[in-house]
Formats: C-alpha cells, structure tokens, sequence
C-alpha cells in the first residue's frame, strides 16, 4: 500500500493505491469531515478501512469458497 495522509481541523484524509492478490490494484479516497472524537481515533478508523479494503477481497473470496459445493 502507497498512500497519503492529509490532516486539518476536524478533517481527515487518506488516498492511495493498494494491491489486492484477488482484486488486483486497488485506488481510494476517504475524507472524514467533522468527527466528534480525537484526530487519533478518526485516523485510526481510516487506516482500519484501508486495511479492510486490502484484507476484504480475500475474506470475500474465502467466504464464497466455504459456501461452494
């Protein structure tokens, strides 16, 4: 994953490019804007979408997997 981080008051950012072994390259954007929690927690929620983004191709394709006859 190749991405950048943009932080301002109450806002947000991440963007970038990650590779999915299943999905192949991937692009994404996420703006929070106006979160009531701190700057850690709303970084912290954006990285774990990245993650999940990456991570979810292959929970999809192993749960499609189990449920093949």
């Amino acid at each position: 994953m190749r991405a950048k981080t943009g932080l301002l008051d109450r806002v947000t950012g991440l963007s970038g490019l990650a590779s999915s072994p299943s999905e192949g390259e991937l692009v994404f954007s996420v703006l929070v804007n106006g979160y009531r929690g701190s700057d850690e927690a709303a970084m912290a929620a954006v990285d774990g979408f990245a993650a999940a983004l990456v991570q979810g191709g292959e929970l999809a394709r192993a749960q499609e997997e189990r449920r093949a006859p």
